[in-house]
Parts: structure tokens; C-alpha cells; sequence
């Protein structure tokens, strides 16, 4: 006969076990889908849900990493992701990942994201949605920014944005057709009129990419591969139904009004190439092209792909594009309005770099450096030579990295590599902590610090500060 210890019994009231029950239930964080959570942080679970059921591109998850979000109107910051928040996070669910929040806290950067921000040693991609901002939008734009990420570790590395210095009314007017005809062919009602309206893109890209070779190809190329696909990601993903709520498709919708706009000659070598890009991504699909994104990653163009994947042959090129200026727009007279914008904006751009050089004070010119910049433009815009453009009035500039922090209010700024703009001589310049004076001359410096009207520069890193003339010049060592 088997014989057991005496168990000891020890007396706790029943209404002690109940708490001590109820405790450990409410220490056990919810569902994420019962959760009272912000709209910013139910979108990007909703996302991420939904790319779990079907991805929009190979390997691109929102979550592979943390993602932190700053919502500045109520100054807090959720942390979604990871497997233990910092001390000061309280974790709100934990199904299907753990979200944290943390409350009376605002970025403590100036841009609107930052891919590798460092929360108490853990890695996370942050956004910060600024108050008053639309969130369905911005969410958007996260969207978009994390791909560029994602784009920085699995694409084949290409220079961004390789400048575009054609300025020529048929090559506006063939950009338009371009668009025109993109915009038929995502929203096509047959297969057949598809693959018509994306065979006369396909044409009229091939005439002009032989009628100015690298010149608008290299940019184009570049920034549909880079700028469209992300573009591409976004629409796809947050124009679903079960990610924002919207019904239909929701991508389409908001692709097809960017490409029926008329293309500016400030828009040619970045703006309009975002929708170019993502429709010939849709327009792949589609068609079912087998691997075109695995392409794309390896450094293939959007072009080269879509012309595979819609083939003209060289014979039929002219005839299809004849066709297309007259079913699309009237072209000649499309050439002529281009001709006399295009003299209005080399006016226009002449008299206000000469109003630029007018200025009194002393132009700053700081050398290429690398992070992150936002800027709020609330004047025209000008293409100059050296892929540079000249800003007419930034309302706000702000740039940070590379040891440095930049930011300018109500200034003009001329953006290229570097960045140049004008101040009063009544700016302040501190070399290494000591005044510094505007008399020609040439400094070495570990620290720089100038404070004017509308300017806020610091930079610890070693440089020097060199005066010609009106001209002071930032170099960076190398």
C-alpha cells in the first residue's frame, strides 16, 4: 500500500485568493484586437496583418524590426515589435506582437523618420506624425519611407537622383503621353485595351530615351526604380480594403489623377516619375510578369521589364505613337503651350537667381554631407545645372547627421550635393568656441556654430571655414 506525506494546510481567505486570482488576470496584457489603440498603430497592424496574408513585395515586412511612432498631439510613443519593451513602456497588448506605450514624450529628432533610431540600445524604424497631420496620410508616407529601408538593404545599390538637365517642349509633351497613356491602361476595363495603352507607353519612353539617351534616361531609370516601387508599395498596400478600410481599389484611384496631370519641368526628374514608377509596377502584375521584382532588386529597370513584358516592335514605334497624339491629346498644340512655359520659367528663374545674388550679407556654402532633411517650400522652384535646385522661399529647413544640424526659416536655399543660401553679415560664427569674423581668410575648425536671422547651424566634426569675397565655404575632411 502506497502512503503519501502529509500535506500541511495553511489557512488564506477566499477573498485573498480571489484577489491574488484577478491580479494575475489583469497582469496578462489583451488581445491586440480588443486593444483601445490609436488609429496610427491599428493601421500598421492591419498592414502588417494583411502582408502576412499576401505580400505586396518578396521579404518586405513592416515589422522585422520594431517600429516606433510618435504622436506629437498626444505626446506619446508606442512601441510595436520586439520581445521586451524599455523600462518606461507599458505593454497595452501582446497578440499578435507586443505593443507598448509610453506617455509624455515627444521625437527627439526633427525629421519626419529616422530608419535607425536608437530606443535605449534597441534598433527601430520611428515616425513622427506631427499634430494636426491627416494619419491616414502620413501613415501613407510611413508606408513609403520604411520601403526606402527596406530598398537600403536588398537592392542593388544605384546612385539616387542623377541629375536631369534637358529642358526641351517635346520631351515635356512625350512625358505627358507617357502619363496619358499610363493612365488609360490601369484603368482599363479589357485586357486588350490594357496592353494597348501600355504598348504606346512603352514607345513613346523607347523615342525618347533614343532622342536624349542618358540624359533623361539615367534619372528616369533611377528614381522609377528607387522612388516608383516604393510608391508602388504603398499604393498597393495601404489602398487596401482590410488595411485602412477603404473600399475598391483604392491605389488605382489615387495613382490615376497624378498621371492625368500635365508634367512641370521642376517635376520631370523626381515628382511625376513616383507615379510612372508604381503604374508600370501594376501594369507588371497584370500582365503577370514572373519575377519582375526579384529584377528590380538585382538592377534591372521598370522600363527594361515593362518593355519585355509589353513588346513593340521597332517597325510599329512611330505609327503607334502618331496614333497616340491624337486619341490622347493634341500634341501640337501641347508642344506649343510647353514652348512658351518653358521661356516664361527661364525668365522667371534668371530674374530671381539675379535678385539671389543681390542679396546683401554672404552666401554659406556647406559641403555634401549624409542623413536625413525635411523642407516646407512655399515658393517656386527652379532646376539649375549640377543637379542643383534653387528654392525660392523655404518656410522650413531642417537637416541632421554626419555630426551636423541645419535649419533654416523664411531663407531661400539653392540644394544640390550640398546646400547654399544667403545671410545678413550680422550673423555669428564660432569657430572651435571662438567669434570668427567675415574677413577673407581660411580656418581649420573641430566645431562650427553660426546663428543668424532665420539660420541654425552646429557641426562637430573637423572642417574648414573659407572666405572669398561674398562667399563662405564649409569642406568637410574627409
Amino acid at each position: 500500500m502506497m502512503s503519501f506525506p502529509r500535506i500541511r494546510h495553511v489557512g488564506v481567505p477566499v477573498t485573498v485568493v480571489a484577489l491574488l486570482v484577478a491580479g494575475s488576470l489583469r497582469a496578462a496584457p489583451p488581445p491586440c484586437s480588443g486593444a483601445d489603440l490609436p488609429p496610427a498603430v491599428a493601421y500598421l497592424l492591419q498592414a502588417e496583418a494583411s502582408l502576412t496574408r499576401s505580400p505586396v513585395w518578396p521579404g518586405c515586412s513592416l515589422l522585422k524590426r520594431p517600429m516606433l511612432f510618435f504622436l506629437e498631439a498626444d505626446r506619446q510613443a508606442w512601441l510595436v515589435g520586439g520581445a521586451r519593451p524599455p523600462v518606461g513602456y507599458r505593454i497595452v497588448c501582446q497578440d499578435p506582437v507586443i505593443v507598448a506605450v509610453r506617455k509624455d514624450v515627444v521625437a527627439d529628432f526633427s525629421t519626419t523618420w529616422d530608419k535607425d533610431y536608437k530606443l535605449k540600445g534597441l534598433e527601430c524604424f520611428a515616425f513622427r506624425f506631427a499634430e494636426g497631420e491627416n494619419v491616414r496620410s502620413a501613415f501613407a508616407t510611413c508606408v513609403h519611407e520604411y520601403f526606402h529601408s527596406f530598398q537600403s538593404t536588398t537592392f542593388v545599390h544605384e546612385e539616387f537622383n542623377q541629375g536631369y538637365e534637358v529642358e526641351d517642349a517635346d520631351n515635356q509633351a512625350l512625358a505627358a503621353m507617357e502619363q496619358r497613356a499610363l493612365a488609360r491602361a490601369v484603368t482599363a476595363k479589357t485586357a486588350d485595351d490594357r496592353a494597348r495603352f501600355a504598348r504606346v507607353f512603352v514607345a513613346v519612353r523607347a523615342l525618347r530615351n533614343r532622342r536624349w539617351g542618358e540624359a533623361v534616361s539615367k534619372t528616369e531609370n533611377c528614381e522609377e526604380r528607387l522612388e516608383g516601387t516604393a510608391d508602388y508599395v504603398e499604393q498597393m498596400l495601404v489602398g487596401r480594403p482590410d488595411v485602412l478600410g477603404d473600399s475598391g481599389d483604392a491605389g488605382v484611384a489615387t495613382m490615376t489623377p497624378r498621371l492625368m496631370e500635365m508634367p512641370l519641368l521642376e517635376s520631370m526628374a523626381m515628382k511625376r516619375l513616383y507615379a510612372t514608377g508604381s503604374a508600370q509596377g501594376y501594369l507588371l502584375d497584370l500582365a503577370g510578369v514572373v519575377g519582375w521584382k526579384e529584377g528590380v532588386v538585382s538592377g534591372k529597370s521598370l522600363f527594361e521589364l515593362m518593355a519585355a513584358g509589353y513588346p513593340v516592335a521597332e517597325d510599329d514605334r512611330q505609327s503607334i505613337i502618331e496614333g497616340a497624339k491624337t486619341e490622347l491629346f493634341g500634341y501640337e498644340a501641347c508642344v506649343g503651350e510647353y514652348r512658351d512655359t518653358l521661356a516664361q520659367t527661364k525668365l522667371d528663374r534668371d530674374r530671381a537667381l539675379a535678385a539671389y545674388d543681390a542679396q546683401p550679407g554672404y552666401e554659406i556654402r556647406i559641403g555634401a554631407t549624409s542623413g536625413y532633411t525635411s523642407a516646407s517650400s512655399t515658393g517656386s522652384q527652379y532646376r539649375l545645372p549640377d543637379r542643383e535646385t534653387f528654392y525660392t522661399r523655404i518656410a522650413l529647413f531642417k537637416a541632421e547627421g554626419d555630426g551636423y544640424r541645419l535649419e533654416l526659416k523664411d531663407l531661400q536655399m539653392i540644394k544640390g550635393t550640398g546646400v547654399r543660401f544667403r545671410v545678413s553679415s550680422s550673423a555669428t560664427v564660432l569657430l572651435d568656441g571662438k567669434l570668427a569674423g567675415w574677413n577673407s581668410a581660411t580656418r581649420k575648425f573641430l566645431t562650427i556654430t553660426i546663428k543668424g536671422p532665420g539660420l541654425s547651424f552646429e557641426a562637430k566634426r573637423a572642417g574648414t571655414w573659407t572666405i572669398e569675397g561674398r562667399v563662405a565655404r564649409i569642406d568637410w575632411e574627409k
